[in-house]
Parts: structure tokens; sequence; C-alpha cells
């Protein structure tokens, strides 16, 4: 997976966007839309699992709570927003911060459709797109500040590409449920608050 990662990556860098075939669709009938809806995807509880070529990344959101976490090589980053308070965690030092939140950042903004009722509603573009050695039928959805583009493999959601105005970046799905894990919004006992 790794390997394919890297390769995503160097390709996309290398080769630029190429999409061949763009064509706006009808309304409704995204492969996109039925992926979600098949996998039975609520914008207000879900884990969802990427990765990058060097990087596994989590993201867990249930409510008004949000949990974001990448594992690499380098360590391990972590951040829990809940109760208007969002908190930093180090776990090479065993230390967190905690600071008011106003408004909760959405991690999974430009991974995940915020609703789906407008995702169905939302003309896109499709064609397809050869990365490495591997075609893949893309669908691509404009928004405000950029667009997501989400590649398939029969009906498969394989990799996502988010661009918007100064950043690109392209991930492999891995997972996507309802099933939450509540002692990831907690807290370890053994952490101590650090203040400024």
């Amino acid at each position: 997976m790794r390997k394919l990662c890297m390769l995503i990556s160097l390709m996309f860098l290398l080769t630029g966007c190429s999409f061949q075939g763009q064509t706006a669709n009808e309304i409704g009938n995204s492969k996109t839309y039925q992926f979600f809806k098949k996998n039975n995807y609520n914008p207000e509880q879900y884990t969802l699992k990427l990765e990058t070529d060097n990087s596994q990344i989590t993201i867990i959101k249930k409510d008004n709570q949000m949990y974001y976490n990448i594992e690499s090589e380098n360590g391990q980053t972590t951040i829990i927003q809940k109760d208007n308070q969002k908190y930093s965690i180090n776990h090479l030092s065993k230390t967190y911060t905690a600071e008011p939140v106003v408004v909760y950042e959405n991690y999974a903004l430009g991974y995940l459709p915020e609703d789906l009722d407008e995702l169905k509603k939302t003309v896109y573009k499709t064609g397809y797109e050869k990365i490495g050695n591997i075609k893949y039928l893309y669908e691509s959805f404009t928004y405000a500040n950029g667009k997501t583009i989400y590649y398939f493999q029969g009906d498969e959601l394989k990799l996502i590409r988010n661009q918007e105005i100064l950043t690109e970046n392209a991930v492999a799905f891995v997972s996507l449920n309802n099933q939450i894990d509540s002692r990831k919004f907690t807290l370890p006992k053994s952490y101590q608050e650090m203040t400024y």
C-alpha cells in the first residue's frame, strides 16, 4: 500500500493532472454518492482511515467531538476537539495542551462530503485517468475553495485527491464506517497538561 501511495504522489507531481473525457453528468447518479450511501455514511458519526506514502490517518467524528490522529515513522500526532476545547497531544513527551475552540475544525473536509443530500444534487465531472499502471474512473466535485476527486476501481473507492487554491494532496482510501471507539476522545491519564 505504501508503494502505491508513493507512486501516486510521484505521478501527480511528475505528470500533473491529465483528465480524459470530462463530461458533466446527470445529478444524483454519481458513483461517489452511491458509494457513501451504500456504506451508510453519516456526517455526524464516522471513523475514516486513510494512508499516504508514509503515514496512517484516522479521523473520528461523533456529534461535536473530533479525533484526528497521524502515525508515521517519525511519531504520532493527535488532536482531540470536544467540550469547546482543542487538545494537542504530544505522545513523545506524554503531554498535551488545551485551548478554547470557537469553531470546530473539520479534519475530513475535502475527503468526505458534508451532506449526502447536497452531494446527490451536485453536478460533477467524470472520466478515466491512468495513475502508474492502473486506470481509474474518477469523479470530480467542485466546491467553494477547490475540488475533491474520487478515484474508483469498479465500485470500490481507492484514492481521494483534494485540490485547494494553494495546496493539493492525495491519499489512499482505507475504510469508512459508523463504528466509534469513544475511548479515543479521552485524554491519556498519565499525560500532563502543559500551560503557557
